[in-house]
């Protein structure tokens, strides 16, 4: 059965409603909508203003996405090797210590019974651990620390590891500031446009049925029907612990969400490239163009990621 082709995407819903009104506004006191309208309390004028507004939000929103996925970029440029850093200088204080590997609980490690060390996910967590590693380094003052032949011979540098981490919180809370200020300002862009939205649907229903079999008349409102079967099925893509996902195709335009518990890093393109982006637990995207094909970084050694996709 034919059925009405109407976007899910902000913009597009946007430029419908501006055709509408178009086609409202040449037809007069001719529009079939007249009635419509009034009976259904409709203003297109107010509606129009509304989506000006929530147009401004969303080009916020967009600045600000770009905004916290070069933030994002930074961070976790700075992040990489300090990561390392900690991660071998455990892996070298557990051979160190041999059949006592639980000693490196003192330079700040939680380590398992059966030798397992576990790694914070977010930034905080690794900066914390990292300083408490310094601290042990550095009370050894009359003796030497287990840890300074590994510093020495892997020409590691707590000094400026120590300068990068505090670069990486900064820029992690800029980042946290642009994802909290992105998110207002799409919750701004969804009020402002909810009513407005609204009056798209119930007046693309009353011409649906006005026209049920006159394309042409609909595409003059510019409203696209289309004769195929509407198929929209969601998809789930579950990511291994400590596994990437790379190459992932779908349209733009589709949102993405993160189903799991840990925090998914999204790449443009088939590799884990320079522009990303986080989506933290529940979090949503919308995937704008570029990013038709991304993929996927799972970073956690605890649990799964899972990522749900919503074709537009």
């Amino acid at each position: 059965m034919p059925h009405v082709d109407l976007s899910q995407t902000f913009l597009p819903e946007v430029a419908l409603l501006a055709s509408i009104k178009a086609k409202f506004d040449a037809d007069g006191v001719h529009s079939p909508l007249i009635e419509m309208l009034a009976e259904n309390n409709i203003d297109l004028v107010a509606d129009t203003a509304m989506g000006v507004t929530a147009v401004a939000s969303n080009t916020n929103y967009l600045a600000l996405q770009k905004t916290s996925q070069e933030l994002t970029q930074q961070r976790d440029l700075l992040m990489a090797p300090l990561a390392k850093h900690v991660s071998g200088s455990f892996q070298f204080l557990k051979k160190f210590y041999g059949t006592s590997f639980k000693t490196v609980g003192e330079w700040g490690a939680t380590i398992s019974n059966n030798g397992k060390i576990t790694y914070p996910t977010d930034t905080v967590g690794m900066v914390a651990l990292f300083t408490t590693i310094k601290a042990k380094h550095d009370s050894y003052t009359l003796t030497t620390s287990p840890l300074a032949s590994y510093l020495k011979q892997n020409s590691i540098s707590l000094t400026t590891d120590a300068a990068n981490a505090a670069k990486a919180l900064t820029t992690q809370t800029e980042c946290d500031a642009a994802k909290t200020n992105r998110e207002n300002e799409s919750q701004n862009r969804n009020n402002n446009w909810s009513i407005p939205n609204n009056h798209v649907h119930k007046i693309v229903a009353f011409l649906k049925t006005m026209y049920p079999t006159n394309f042409k008349a609909l595409g003059t409102y510019g409203i696209t029907m289309v004769t195929s079967p509407k198929l929209v099925k969601d998809r789930t893509i579950k990511i291994p612990i400590l596994t990437d996902k790379l190459g992932v195709k779908t349209p733009i335009g589709s949102v993405i969400q993160n189903k799991g518990v840990e925090p998914l890093t999204i790449y443009k393109g088939k590799t884990l490239g320079a522009v990303s982006y986080t989506l933290a637990p529940a979090e949503k995207a919308v995937i704008e163009k570029g990013f038709g094909v991304f993929s996927i970084q799972h970073s956690s050694a605890i649990n799964i990621g899972i990522l749900q996709v919503s074709p537009y």
